[in-house]
């Protein structure tokens, strides 16, 4: 099965767009969000259009790409970091806890998640969306992930039900004589082969093809009415343009180029039922090099008539890349897989093909209909279970494939030829781990089982520092073998260097409840227990010792330190395996009443050094203990403690055990605030300011006679130079509290109110002077009434205070 997770972006004002999840077709227990954000898309398409428009993708079709094409290392790191900003820009705020919910439904379910994004724009689409990374790798070329766009609006597209016979495809090859000539019949050739092979022993659908060569509008016509096809497969020229772009076909008289619109094109397939539109040519989608903002393309026609789904090119495409890519789109739907993970799986037999630092693999753009689910056969018929979608072999282009430049491809699949990939594996570990003889000493022999080969993974991840990839393959043993006391042991190692105790006390609880007589896990579980634990054990089991063999475990020093990793990588793989808390048993705190919701005060100052690892992981389990038994008040307590302790991994964990509904709650709001901000402070790239006053005008809105609540928010807005919203809410909070002149709060946005008369007098030269007159005020005014709250070592334990906040108030109190 799939999960689906569409997201939509809409304008609202100059570089305002409001993004929200289309909850009709979303899973049940994932929220629905909402944000506007601010983006620099003119920044953004200036970035992309350098680098789509790299001399290596400026080849003719007739170049061709070889091993000894120089790698551009510079555009692949470019196109990295332009992918990581989008996905970080798309995927903030509310819209990023709605994704990483969907995330971990869909990996507890084994269900692959489909992601669309639907863009109302003219500039977004221009945007190469498909290289949107999230860390690890783009999500266009992932299985457990499949991503495709969609147009927000339009005629509606009548999809059908599955083809029950074969699928039909029409190719049509175009190459005027006036125009660059170009490998079509190689192209069609390969084709062919491609589809008669292992016909008989493949499960998916029959495919037929017809080849239309050279055809004109009127031959072309005549065989869409006739053929009933379910595919329309072009492979020649076309351009944008002002009417839904160009295809080029060929006049039957004089062999030249006969110009066919995307508007008739689109009336062309609609009329005659075809539900999917191949266009294997260049600039039939859209590409961040198009100029001007009435340039159509011929997927802007076929979407707005209601084609079910469109595969074009953003730019223009190398012969070689157009081949490698129909071969491998054809290959993976031959075999069943839905036209979304068929092209997720070509793109990444691209990136094997040619290499990651040839941007070919982003050069696919996939349109999908939202009613559309992507199978032009009966499911029934050729259903193929999701987890063998994932965990399937890639298919990849071998034929093509420059071998002198091939850097190795493990094929991890788990099925019966396992064996076959064994040696493929134990290359790969030598990759990975500086010390290969250590993983695979002389006299051990090679495991004998997937199982032990994904240990072996991990051990290697591990050690080479990468803690989310060991987590992540324990993760996949676990799959395989959910009762092996070994890997939970092996998973608490990997979660206690990450930094997540209460996890790791939960492996080390599940290993030793399996296996009593594993005493590593025990002695791991006693430390934790005791408060005295390291940062990753150093003791091993036999059981560890007899897979991994001598292993050599780096120290300390060279892991890199935990709060520089996304903890939600951490938490969703746990959430993948089914892996919680349910095995930790904690004794009655409460009274087991669902007292009413308190409201939290920021009067805690942060970092007791004094709690032990211990407290904290008892901390983590009570609150997840008491979301569980819908005790938020409970629950709430404990997170606040854990946020005084500065253990903001184990808040973030402990919260993701709170429902949609708990989240909302005024006091967690609050605190989810609180985390972003402390977060933010850090350095953490996940978490903003602005993500804290989302949470804190939520908070405010639901018990707006709470001064922390104001006051918090009042501290965001001077964050972000809004200084009148920033005194609106200090005001309120001098208000709220007028009957205790000596309460924190009011303290605290008294200093407010007096830094922004600081700001405004830079800002106003002729009443600059009276303005710090009113600033030196309030200022000494906050100091009478706290004098204790604005010492420098009160002001460093107070988690509000940020560095820039200190540098201004430093200034302030010099006046």
């Amino acid at each position: 099965m799939t999960q689906e997770f569409l997201l939509s972006v809409t304008p609202v004002e100059g570089d305002k767009y409001l993004i929200r999840t289309e909850h009709e077709r979303m899973s049940a227990g994932v929220p629905v969000a909402q944000e506007i954000v601010t983006w620099q898309v003119e920044d953004w398409i200036e970035q992309a259009a350098k680098l789509m428009d790299d001399p290596l993708l400026g080849l003719l079709r007739s170049g061709t790409p070889t091993s000894a094409t120089p790698p551009n290392s510079s555009s692949n790191s470019n196109l990295v970091l332009l992918g990581q900003q989008l996905y970080h820009a798309l995927f903030q705020g509310t819209i990023r806890d709605s994704w990483l919910a969907a995330q971990g439904i869909a990996q507890n379910q084994h269900d692959i998640l489909r992601l669309r994004l639907g863009l109302m724009d003219n500039r977004l689409p221009r945007l190469p969306w498909e290289v949107m990374n999230g860390g690890d790798r783009p999500l266009a070329t992932g299985t457990d992930v499949v991503f495709s766009r969609y147009q927000v609006g339009g005629i509606p597209a009548y999809v059908g039900g599955g083809s029950c016979g074969p699928l039909r495809i029409l190719m049509v090859l175009s190459a005027p004589t006036d125009q660059d000539q170009l490998k079509l019949h190689e192209e069609a050739n390969h084709l062919r082969e491609e589809l008669e092979r292992d016909r008989s022993s493949h499960q998916g659908p029959e495919i037929e093809l017809k080849i239309l060569e050279q055809p004109g509008r009127e031959q072309l016509t005549q065989d869409l009415e006739q053929g009933n096809y379910d595919i329309f497969h072009y492979a020649g020229h076309s351009h944008w343009g002002t009417a839904g772009g160009d295809l080029y076909l060929v006049n039957s008289r004089t062999g030249l180029t006969e110009a066919l619109s995307g508007e008739d094109l689109a009336g062309l397939l609609v009329n005659n039922g075809v539900r999917m539109a191949v266009l294997n040519s260049c600039r039939g989608g859209h590409g961040a090099t198009a100029t001007g903002d009435s340039i159509e393309n011929l997927a802007d026609a076929l979407l707005r008539r209601g084609v079910p789904a469109i595969l074009a090119m953003a730019e223009r495409i190398p012969d070689d890349v157009a081949l490698s890519l129909s071969r491998l789109f054809y290959r993976n739907l031959k075999q069943g897989y839905p036209i979304d993970l068929s092209l997720n799986r070509s793109r990444q037999g691209l990136i094997s093909s040619y290499g990651s630092h040839q941007l070919y693999w982003a050069l696919p753009i996939l349109y999908l209909r939202p009613e559309f689910d992507g199978y032009l056969h009966n499911v029934g018929t050729y259903a193929i279970d999701p987890i063998d979608m994932m965990n399937s072999p890639m298919v990849m282009d071998f034929e093509s494939l420059p071998m002198d430049d091939f850097e190795g491809v493990m094929d991890l699949s788990l099925d019966d030829d396992y064996a076959s990939d064994r040696s493929t594996i134990a290359d790969l570990m030598q990759g990975l781990d500086p010390s290969p003889t250590s993983m695979f000493p002389s006299s051990t022999p090679l495991r004998q089982s997937p199982v032990d080969d994904l240990l072996v993974l991990g051990k290697s991840l591990q050690n080479s520092g990468d803690l989310t990839g060991a987590i992540d393959a324990y993760g996949q043993a676990l799959k395989l073998d959910g009762q092996n006391a070994v890997i939970y042991d092996c998973l608490g190692t990997a979660l206690q260097q990450y930094g997540n105790l209460p996890e790791a006390l939960s492996a080390y609880r599940m290993a030793v409840q399996l296996d009593p007589t594993l005493d590593s896990a025990q002695a791991n579980l006693n430390a934790i227990r005791q408060g005295n634990p390291s940062r990753g054990s150093q003791i091993e089991s036999p059981g560890q010792a007899a897979v991994f063999g001598n292993s050599k475990r780096r120290q300390k020093s060279d892991i890199a330190p935990f709060w520089k990793k996304p903890a939600s990588i951490a938490i969703a793989s746990i959430a993948a395996m089914g892996l919680g808390f349910g095995a930790i048993k904690l004794s009655e705190k409460s009274n087991g009443k669902n007292d009413p919701i308190v409201a939290v005060s920021n009067d805690s100052n942060t970092s007791n050094s004094n709690t032990s690892s211990s407290d904290i992981s008892l901390l983590v389990a009570t609150a997840t203990e008491e979301f569980n038994k819908k005790n938020p008040r409970r629950a709430q307590e404990s997170v606040e403690a854990l946020l005084n302790q500065n253990a903001l991994v184990a808040a973030e964990t402990a919260l993701t055990a709170a429902s949609s509904d708990q989240l909302n709650i005024h006091g967690i709001s609050y605190l989810r605030g609180r985390l972003s901000w402390e977060f933010a402070a850090q350095g953490n790239t996940l978490h903003s300011p602005q993500d804290a006053r989302r949470y804190w005008v939520i908070a405010a809105q639901k018990q707006s006679n709470n001064s922390a609540y104001q006051n918090a928010l009042g501290w965001s807005y001077y964050m972000e130079k809004n200084y009148d919203l920033s005194t609106s809410a200090w005001t309120q909070v001098l208000t709220l509290t007028e009957s205790d002149k000596t309460s924190k709060d009011r303290a605290m946005a008294t200093i407010g109110l007096a830094l922004n008369y600081m700001q405004m007098a830079k800002k106003d030269s002729k009443k600059s002077q009276s303005l710090k007159v009113e600033a030196v005020k309030l200022r000494d005014r906050a100091f009478k009434a706290r004098p204790d709250d604005f010492t420098e070592k009160s002001i460093a334990n107070n988690w509000l205070w940020t560095e820039k906040m200190i540098g201004d108030f430093k200034e302030l109190r010099s006046l």
